[in-house]
This record gives C-alpha cells, sequence and structure tokens, in this order.
C-alpha cells in the first residue's frame, strides 16, 4: 500500500497515514452484528515507518493521541521526496 501511495502522490506531496498505536492481532465473531467474523492485524508503529520509508517516503513526525473511546491511534506524516 505504501508504494502505491508513492506511486499516485506527486514529489514532495504529503502523506498523513493513520497507523496503530501499538501492534495487535484479533477478531470479532459477530461485527457490527452481521453475523460475519471479522479479523484485524496491526501492526507496531515502528514496522508501519519502516513500510512508509521502504517506499522512498520522508518521515516527518510520529504521533499518539487519546482517542474517544478511552484508546489511543498513532498517526506519521510523512513526505514524497522532489
Amino acid at each position: 500500500m505504501a508504494r502505491e501511495f508513492s506511486r499516485v502522490l506527486r514529489p514532495g506531496g504529503h502523506l498523513l497515514l493513520t497507523v496503530g498505536s501499538s501492534a495487535w492481532e484479533g477478531s470479532n465473531d459477530d461485527w457490527l452484528g452481521t453475523g460475519i467474523e471479522m479479523h484485524w492485524s496491526i501492526p507496531a508503529p515502528e514496522e508501519s515507518v519502516a513500510t512508509l520509508e521502504a517506499a522512498d517516503f520522508e518521515v516527518h513526525w510520529r504521533k499518539v493521541v487519546d482517542d474517544s473511546l478511552g484508546d489511543t491511534t498513532g498517526f506519521v506524516l510523512a513526505r514524497k521526496p522532489n
């Protein structure tokens, strides 16, 4: 996905990405009451940054903020070089 962002973003463009605040894997047997099982696999923030850097993005900052559900959410701001 990071390589596709790099492909479509113009040189000098910025990418703000929501990432996990920690690594996590899990599932829910009845996602949103649909009877359908949902699975998640969220990489650690360091892995997300490494993935962006491998796609030639320059990472400017990472932030973790409290969210309204009582958990935390991570953000990464990256730039595609000129």
